[in-house]
């Protein structure tokens, strides 16, 4: 047998293997949008793929992505609730490359995120209080998620003039 003759053979099963448009929609948008990180000032995410999943047996789906979210970098101890009163003492942004997991839930037959995990993360800091820092520190969160694999960019959320203007604070 030839190579020639082996071509047609391996675009049907690559065919047959295809993910459904409908589905790799769904699971984008769920890897989009049910982030586990709160979007507090300014947010975005850089969509990488969805594909099957490597283990079939187990789950339908896998998706991977990238989230960047920006806060405040309150004077408190790792432990305590992010949202209680404390100086400002800088800004931080978390940028995570996220994996997702489907399968079905229950007895609804449509695959949603079953697991999540993180690849690897990275965090920026800066004392500086202002937009041009914020806007700096969230330009270098996302420059590390661009970097880490060719992806869609999306802005999520982005108060940052408002937050410190003085409107959203």
């Amino acid at each position: 047998m030839s190579y020639l003759s082996t071509l047609p053979a391996l675009g049907l099963v690559a065919c047959s293997n295809a993910v459904p448009a409908g589905a790799m929609l769904d699971w984008k948008d769920q890897a989009v949008n049910a982030s586990p990180l709160v979007r507090q000032i300014a947010a975005s995410n850089t969509f990488y793929f969805c594909d099957r999943h490597p283990e079939p047996e187990r789950y339908d789906a896998i998706c991977e992505a990238c989230d960047v979210d920006l806060f405040v970098d309150k004077d408190l101890p790792v432990t305590a609730d992010p949202d209680q009163a404390a100086p400002i003492v800088g800004l931080k942004v978390f940028a995570t490359h996220f994996y997702h997991e489907y399968k079905p839930w229950g007895d609804d037959p449509k695959p949603r995120i079953s697991v999540s995990g993180e690849r690897a993360s990275q965090t920026f800091r800066t004392k500086e209080v202002s937009a041009a820092a914020a806007r700096d520190i969230f330009d270098q969160g996302n420059a590390w998620c661009r970097g880490r694999r060719d992806g869609e960019f999306l802005v999520l959320k982005d108060e940052i003039e408002t937050y410190f203007s003085g409107e959203g604070s």
